[in-house]
């Protein structure tokens, strides 16, 4: 087997479990490729330097250390390669990470074929702008918001035919499963099973207190536009890092994506367990 490992070094534990995941890996057989410039987190005989686009084209599994942010940048590329990602908590919550620090002599299952397999939607997300759009991939979710600024958006929501929902808020959250238990949970939004395919619709501070989360099939194409009334800037943001600006006339149209993240964990009891785990329940 051969393993790429990405590392974000923001994360204060991150060294440890870099060094750690190509020792254990590289003593069970594994090939480990790193970057040159995480050269000095690992010992030279458990690796073999590459470039990030040969790591991610040559390995079978892509080991991401950090958190919840680090998997969901590391996602994209996972998913543009087609490659099973695995997450290694380095950080603190770490919902979508599939292994401990303290469980990392458990990477040794990799090579037996001892781990679980998740499929994870995504959504697409399609910024139209006049003549233009621009498009995006989300694994959490799709934002549309006021930017951090103290003023309401006025946004309207639509679906198919019907008349749109129009929401009072700082703004709405598009989420996936996945994204359930990230920005759309402290907002309000309930806990989706990631087997569950579905679209999470939930308002960020809601003028009216009879605003409820929604969720709508899979099967669904939304749409999402600021309301002529609206006097606020608008805002379109993306998993937390990509985005625009919404000008007057444009749109959000949102829908599944046919791409999936394969999503590999080591921990025992799935879902349910990293639940109880994580929110001490």
């Amino acid at each position: 087997m051969q393993v790429f490992l990405l590392p974000n070094l923001e994360k204060e534990n991150a060294p440890f479990c870099t060094k750690k995941s190509a020792s254990v890996l590289a003593s069970c057989g594994a090939v480990v490729f790193i970057e040159p410039q995480f050269s000095a987190l690992v010992d030279a005989k458990d690796v073999q330097l590459v470039p990030k686009e040969e790591g991610l084209r040559r390995c079978d599994v892509l080991i991401a250390i950090g958190g919840d942010g680090t998997m969901l940048h590391c996602a994209k590329d996972a998913v543009r390669y087609d490659k099973p990602m695995l997450g290694v908590n380095a950080g603190r919550l770490g919902f979508m990470t599939g292994i401990e620090a303290e469980q990392l002599f458990s990477l040794s299952r990799l090579m037996s074929g001892d781990y679980k397999t998740d499929t994870r939607m995504m959504l697409d997300c399609v910024h139209h702008a006049g003549g233009t759009s621009g498009r995006y991939l989300a694994l959490n979710d799709i934002v549309v918001s006021n930017g951090g600024l103290s003023r309401m958006i006025d946004v309207d929501l639509s679906c198919g035919e019907a008349e749109p929902i129009a929401f009072r808020a700082d703004g709405i959250i598009l989420s996936t499963p996945t994204g359930s238990t990230a920005y759309a949970l402290s907002a309000g939004g309930p806990v989706i099973e990631p087997s569950v395919d579905c679209i999470g619709v939930t308002a960020i501070s809601p003028h009216s207190l009879s605003a409820r989360p929604v969720l709508f099939s899979a099967e669904k194409v939304l749409f999402v536009q600021p309301s002529p009334q609206s006097r606020s800037s608008v805002y379109l943001t993306v998993d937390g890092d990509q985005g625009a600006r919404l000008n007057a006339g444009d749109y959000v149209e949102v829908s599944r994506s046919e791409k999936r993240l394969r999503l590999l964990t080591l921990n025992e009891g799935g879902f349910y367990e990293t639940l109880r785990r994580k929110f001490k329940i």
